[in-house]
């Protein structure tokens, strides 16, 4: 799923001068992308849906490390993503579909685009540098069934 979002907001890098609403829609998949993840990587599935962001409390309950700031400072950074997911759902159906009976094209701009796509490029950091730290075990997820 990684190199899924990586594509997504590459994509989104490439239209964010052309267009904007493409763009804002390739950043907001990468944003989806990243939180779904997470949800993988601590064994969680997901719904079939774009705002899957308030399960990533979940992963966050799950995280545990050695370094306590450390590991405090990470589950933000997932809540981070999660509201991020949530809140740009919305967003990703306009860029997708247009509002008010107004094509994308005519709401979204270039400022828009490079936002959502900054967006996209915390979220996929955020989901690395977690990665990175399961990868070399300074955190660790504990397993689904013991979580409650």
């Amino acid at each position: 799923m990684l190199r899924e979002a990586r594509r997504f907001l590459d994509r989104a890098r490439g239209q964010i001068r052309g267009d904007h609403a493409d763009s804002v829609a390739h950043s907001s998949r990468a944003i989806e992308l990243s939180a779904k993840a997470l949800l993988t990587l601590a064994g969680f599935s997901f719904p079939r849906r774009h705002d899957v962001g308030v399960g990533l409390a979940r992963v966050w309950q799950a995280l545990d490390g050695e370094d306590p700031g450390k590991v405090q400072r990470a589950k933000r950074h997932i809540a981070r993503i999660g509201w991020l997911c949530d809140v740009v759902e919305p967003l990703q159906s306009i860029s997708e579909y247009g509002y008010a009976e107004k094509r994308p094209s005519l709401i979204v701009n270039e400022r828009d685009a490079r936002v959502f796509y900054d967006y996209g490029r915390e979220c996929l950091n955020i989901l690395r540098r977690v990665n990175r730290r399961i990868g070399d075990r300074s955190f660790r997820l504990r397993p689904p069934e013991q979580h409650r």
